[in-house]
């Protein structure tokens, strides 16, 4: 869940329509009995550190098997690089999936963008327009950030991978006054309520973000990235823009010329072309919006 976003929830108002407190079995209802018959436990917290800390500290779930913990509020979010992340109180959607791969796929570090693709195609669903997805791990509309996701891999002993997906989505900022070192984030920010003239519940929200959670996983188990591939392509937001990318501490430019087959950032610069695969997106001359 990249974007820098300190955490920490002073000066700001809870929307009223976020003011219905989780409760568990409710959002358990509204998941498909597909993923229920695959699922160990969905857990619920008012307010926790960070879902994703909490789930790397849990025992990983058998292989096939999944677990889910929702919050209402975290006090140490984190996006990538350690990032802090901030996610005003009631506010946002905030959750994180722990996996269990049977094996190790060989392009598990893909599995982040198609993640992305199967968290936009919820929001499409529930009519959501013009939402893109920026490389790599950002869910944008309007040309503003609606959310990102973070993906971090659990040693555990064996040649069994465990996968944690966090995910931070804004909910309904509408009555959020962000305290003054908040301000700049608050105006670059969307949020679903601006997105959708009926404004389905959190709790359907969350039980749609675990199915397709879920679902991407045992695609990505058994075909890989390149089943998402094509959709990423169609969704890339920052293809064709002028941008700035950094990786260890070092900037390149050029135009961005979507992704491989590999995930790969591809820019084309004055020195040809390069396949980036990892960094952290710049404005360059104005043109991106993060």
């Amino acid at each position: 869940m990249d974007g820098g976003r300190e955490s920490g929830n002073g000066g700001h108002v809870v929307p009223a329509a976020a003011m219905k407190q989780l409760d568990a079995e409710q959002i358990r209802r509204f998941v498909s009995k597909d993923s229920v018959a695959h699922l160990d436990e969905l857990e619920v917290f008012a307010t926790i550190e960070s879902t994703n800390s909490y789930l790397l500290d849990c025992p990983p779930p058998m292989p096939g098997r999944f677990r889910v913990v929702l919050t209402d509020y975290q006090t140490a979010g984190y996006g990538r690089l350690g990032r802090p992340w901030y996610s005003p109180q009631s506010a946002g959607l905030i959750m994180s999936l722990a996996y269990t791969f049977n094996g190790s796929p060989t392009d598990i570090s893909t599995l982040t963008l198609a993640t992305g693709v199967g968290v936009a195609q919820v929001f499409q669903r529930l009519g959501v327009d013009d939402i893109g997805l920026k490389w790599p791990n950002d869910i944008i509309v309007r040309d503003g950030k609606l959310g990102g996701i973070l993906t971090e891999v659990k040693s555990v002993r064996g040649s069994n991978r465990t996968v944690i997906l966090g995910v931070g989505i804004n909910y309904d900022l509408r009555s959020v006054k962000a305290p003054d070192n908040r301000s700049a984030w608050l105006g670059s920010a969307r949020d679903l309520a601006g997105c959708l003239e009926i404004l389905p519940s959190r709790s359907k929200i969350f039980a749609f973000l675990v199915d397709a959670l879920f679902n991407t996983l045992i695609t990505f188990e058994f075909s890989g990235f390149k089943e998402f591939l094509s959709e990423w392509q169609r969704l890339d937001w920052l293809s064709g823009q002028q941008i700035a990318v950094e990786n260890s501490g070092e900037n390149v430019s050029g135009i961005c010329e979507g992704i491989g087959s590999k995930g790969t950032l591809i820019l084309r610069t004055d020195n040809g072309k390069q396949h980036i695969a990892s960094g952290s997106i710049h404005p360059h001359k104005q043109q991106v919006v993060l």
